[in-house]
């Protein structure tokens, strides 16, 4: 269920509750109402009063439900919430529950902060096992809120506008009807999702639950923020919760596979498989406008995109030349691959079919680009970068990285899902 939290005296808030909420939490520890008893008549859906205290006079208006903090004892005629909030930690939880139930009371909430993905997977890990209302609050906590119905909590809190929030990492309520599907949510559904430092900025939750949408398919994807030095007890940790697949971004891509660059892993049963999309997407993204083989490309970049966009690059024809500001790195790369490396300040000297960007910013002077040639910038906000404004201006061929990022999840949607088919087919 989706809990719409009211913090504010609004009959408004209220109305736009019953219409999209399945409960309303009326937060009275943040705010007096000057009529109760009227917000309270408003309210069409079950009611939870949050307060501090115990205030008997509140029992009359025949709340659904009554939260209150632990170590306020109290026997109440109405189903009692009990709340514990650390909002520093996310602790030791089998031992705070086990304190939580020396209070009398129907449900249990459990609200920390998460400093870590990792701190949310166990707290998803913990609600599974004790049907509690469990979440943790902050950025690397926002995956509880959306997973909650996959492991069992009973609901989750969200706003109903921006400037509502009563905790750090709660989404709108219409964000997780709608781009999470919350409601068709169950222990069946298929979780996938996005690790990096940061992911705040992809779109991939959009894209890649709307295809799932769109595919029919009962999967969620989610996105979590993961340190280098987190990776492998992520890793470790993320399986045995139940993730069918990842898309991997910087600074993690070369972390997975010494020596390759890794932006899709699959998890089935007790085997682990790795892939790389950004060529194959990058390429055919790229020969929606222009073929390649007999092309010369110089790629700007020689970090975890380059590597595998080279890589296909020459095996569809084409002739590659990896420029980048170590040169050293260049070549070494290069090398690897079996192309060419060339000094960054070379990168137009020689000439050029095709130029992909495969760095986070415009690497190269934008005057000293060439005329009417195709060029490719694989960042995808902006849309359009400063490299390709400057293209533009010379009359080139202009590839978005959103192009690129849409052909590489139409990839990475084939090996979770395809690729498991046949694996698991008895033909």
């Amino acid at each position: 269920m989706l809990c719409a939290t009211i913090k504010e005296d609004s009959l408004q808030e209220i109305k736009q509750a019953n219409k999209k909420a399945d409960l309303i939490e009326l937060r009275l520890d943040l705010f007096k109402p000057k009529d109760l008893k009227g917000l309270r008549e408003a309210c069409k859906k079950p009611v939870i009063f949050k307060l501090l205290d115990f205030d008997p006079e509140v029992l009359e208006l025949n709340p659904d439900f009554v939260d209150l903090p632990f170590g306020v004892d109290v026997d109440l005629p109405v189903k009692r919430i009990c709340s514990y909030h650390d909002e520093e930690q996310t602790p030791d939880l089998d031992a705070l529950y086990k304190k939580l139930q020396t209070c009398q009371a129907d449900y249990y909430k459990i609200a920390t902060h998460a400093n870590s993905s990792l701190d949310a997977l166990r707290m998803l890990q913990f609600v599974r096992t004790t049907k509690i209302i469990g979440l943790c609050m902050g950025e690397m906590g926002v995956i509880t809120r959306i997973l909650a119905p996959i492991f069992g909590a009973l609901w989750t809190y969200a706003p109903i506008h921006q400037g509502q929030t009563t905790a750090p990492g709660q989404l709108l309520l219409d964000e997780l009807a709608q781009t999470y599907r919350y409601r068709a949510h169950s222990q069946k559904t298929a979780l996938y999702g996005l690790i990096g430092d940061p992911v705040s900025k992809s779109v991939s939750h959009k894209t890649h639950n709307f295809a799932f949408k769109e595919l029919g398919v009962d999967a969620v994807y989610v996105k979590m923020p993961v340190k280098q030095e987190e990776l492998l007890p992520f890793l470790t940790l993320c399986e045995e919760v139940g993730f069918k697949g990842l898309s991997v971004t910087m600074p993690l891509k070369e972390q997975i596979q010494e020596g390759e660059a890794i932006n899709t892993i699959g998890f089935q049963e007790s085997k682990i498989s790795y892939w790389n999309t950004d060529g194959v997407g990058a390429l055919d993204a790229l020969e929606k406008k222009i073929e390649v083989a007999g092309k010369k490309i110089v790629i700007l970049g020689a970090g975890g995109a380059a590597i595998p966009i080279a890589r296909e690059a020459k095996k569809r024809g084409a002739r590659v030349l990896i420029a980048n500001r170590t040169f050293e790195r260049a070549e070494k790369v290069a090398s690897n691959i079996g192309v060419e490396a060339l000094p960054l300040a070379e990168f137009a000297s020689n000439g050029y079919d095709i130029l992909i960007n495969c760095t986070s910013t415009c690497p190269v002077p934008i005057e000293e680009l060439l005329e009417k040639r195709v060029v490719m910038d694989i960042i995808i906000r902006p849309k359009m970068t400063s490299l390709l404004e400057a293209a533009e201006k010379k009359g080139c061929t202009l590839v978005y990285g959103l192009d690129m990022f849409l052909q590489q999840a139409i990839q990475q949607f084939c090996h979770w899902l395809i690729d498991e088919k046949l694996e698991n087919s008895p033909l």
